[in-house]
């Protein structure tokens, strides 16, 4: 929420960077997540 309004009181330049910066942030969580899935999931002989 505090994310929301920090891009609503922001510049043009400021909004694009929280969006490229949010997306990319959100894709290395989402890789960490599954990474993490398959290492556990993966069953050893």
């Amino acid at each position: 929420m505090l994310l929301l309004v920090a891009t609503l009181n922001a510049g043009p330049l400021q909004k694009l960077a929280v969006l490229l910066l949010g997306h990319t942030l959100a894709t290395l969580l989402d890789d960490r997540a599954h990474g993490t899935f398959l290492a556990h999931s993966d069953p050893r002989p």
